[in-house]
């Protein structure tokens, strides 16, 4: 039963049932009229109406009985034609596969044992080099503790620059990481940008809706790299740090998207429909390069969140199989012999995720840090 604010409710087995008798999707349709002005009869705001509600010339389908909807597993948002007006809107359709086979973690063939010795092999060299790794973050037995619970840029002040992500700007910035990160270029861009927002108090989300506000710090984008490396302790980075314009207008895209990607966390935390996120990430148009989309670094925000928030989420969700885990696969193949075969995601959520899952499968808890950190970990092991 879903209970409506009014004290109302209705059956879910009868919505179910009305939804499949008008072919397996219904527009939501919620108007402020009263039923007799109602004007989309084969909506879910009328439905309610009239099979539950108390008050039946209130509006119904509100954001949070169709989360609630969402969360049973027994229906999905759609974009479908609404019956009545043509025009393009949101809908339910009825899950026709049970959510427990959509959410289950990816299948794949188990690692081979040359795999899983080359996979050993480099975990103890990272973990030898681990001290001398800004991104490793590894606690006294080794654990890793996430990246953004201390990004090792010490600054003037005596602080050491980091995320918390039990606060919402913090948490802002995590997808912001991985919204600039999503560009080409040192990871070093992403990490000053996410300093200077914080530095700056620039990481309200609110403040980025505002296309003015994001204009003119694009504007001031070279003197904002010049003042964040002002406010950092000898800050040292492998190449020259550089903001890229086209970033501001995705954190804008972020910014206008912002309410929706937390109810997409809750309703995946809640649903365990972990695929799901990652498609609704995927779907955000204007997060990527030009109006594209982030695909790559959605297991990073899915990481730090499993981390420091959210330790249901499985690690198989979590790895990011980037150009510098392909390379360092390719490099220790030519200069050590150790094989990993890896399949490339080819711009696929599903690949992606099953690549993932490969390198969780043979890195465990330390995802894919060994990987990413081959190129910094010498020849030697450190």
């Amino acid at each position: 039963m879903i209970t409506l604010r009014d004290g109302g409710s209705f059956s879910i087995d009868a919505l179910v049932s009305k939804v499949e008798a008008l072919g397996g999707a219904m527009v939501l349709g919620p108007i402020r009229a009263g039923l007799s002005d109602h004007n989309k009869p084969d909506s879910l705001d009328y439905w309610i109406r009239v099979n539950g509600a108390h008050r039946k010339d209130q509006m119904q389908a509100e954001t949070q009985v169709v989360d609630q909807l969402v969360a049973t597993g027994r229906f999905d948002r759609v974009k479908m034609n609404c019956p009545s007006t043509g025009h393009r809107c949101t809908g339910l359709s009825v899950v026709s596969e049970p959510r427990s086979e959509q959410t289950k973690a990816p299948t794949i063939t188990a690692p081979c044992n040359e795999e899983i010795e080359a996979a050993a092999w480099l975990i103890d060299r990272f973990k030898a080099a681990s001290p001398n790794l800004a991104y490793a973050n590894l606690d006294e037995a080794g654990n890793y503790r996430g990246w953004v619970a201390d990004f090792k840029i010490p600054l003037l002040d005596g602080r050491s620059l980091n995320l918390d992500l039990r606060e919402e700007q913090d948490l802002f910035l995590l997808f912001v990481l991985a919204v600039v990160w999503s560009r080409t270029g040192p990871w070093e861009n992403a990490v000053y940008f996410v300093a200077w927002m914080k530095l700056t108090q620039k990481d309200s989300p609110s403040l980025w809706t505002d296309d003015a506000f994001v204009e003119t710090e694009r504007s001031n984008c070279k003197t904002s790299v010049t003042q964040t490396l002002g406010r950092c302790l000898d800050p040292y980075t492998r190449k020259q740090v550089s903001f890229r314009k086209d970033v501001y207008a995705s954190v804008g895209v972020l910014a206008q998207n912002w309410d929706g990607i937390k109810r997409e966390i809750d309703v995946m935390i809640t649903t365990r429909q972990y695929a799901a996120f990652f498609d609704y990430m995927r779907s955000l148009k204007g997060l990527g390069t030009s109006e594209n989309s982030m695909l790559i670094k959605i297991p990073l925000i899915m990481r730090e969140l499993r981390c420091q928030l959210y330790p249901s989420i499985p690690g198989e969700f979590c790895c990011v199989p980037d150009a510098r885990v392909y390379d360092a696969l390719s490099a220790m193949s030519r200069d050590h012999n150790k094989r990993i075969n890896l399949a490339h995601h080819a711009g696929s959520v599903k690949k992606l995720i099953n690549a993932s899952a490969k390198i969780y499968q043979l890195f465990g808890d330390l995802y894919d840090l060994p990987l990413f950190a081959y190129v910094d970990i010498g020849p030697n092991g450190g």
